[in-house]
């Protein structure tokens, strides 16, 4: 449970401070956005297909890497195929929140910035809680190994 705290803590992490960032030099630097219309409404969409596609792609790469999980029968071999769902899961949508950052950065709109708030949100309540973790591996929490 103490890696999989690390992983989501490192993922949140790096889309938190990749946003921040980019705001901070943005608005120290006094960045123009772009004017081009084109690009502008280009970046939006990129932005809203970037966060709400890493969401949906991050559950369904989830999903089909614990596809063979009900044939494990061992609790160490469920964990380590759990681990590897979540940690493609949260790389996902932290590439999806560094697009919105990005998109924001570019145009200066703050559709961008919503949709990275919506994703650092998302990322703090999917923590992986040890009712969670036990729910989906079919285990007993106190079967769970710290």
């Amino acid at each position: 449970m103490k890696r999989l705290n690390s992983i989501h803590f490192t993922a949140l992490m790096v889309v938190i401070i990749s946003g921040l960032s980019l705001v901070a030099i943005r608005l120290l630097f006094h960045i123009q956005p772009v004017v081009n219309p084109m690009i502008s409404y280009t970046a939006d969409i990129i932005a809203i297909v970037a966060s709400i596609g890493s969401i949906l792609g991050g559950n369904a790469l989830a999903k089909e890497a614990m596809g063979d999980l009900n044939y494990k029968t061992d609790i160490t071999i469920k964990m380590k195929i759990f681990q590897v769902a979540f940690i493609k899961k949260m790389i996902l949508i932290g590439l999806g929140g560094v697009l919105c950052a990005v998109a924001y950065f570019l145009t200066g709109k703050n559709t961008a910035l919503m949709l990275l708030g919506m994703l650092v949100i998302y990322m703090l309540v999917s923590r992986p809680a040890k009712f969670r973790v036990s729910e989906t591996i079919n285990v007993a929490e106190e079967d769970l190994p710290e």
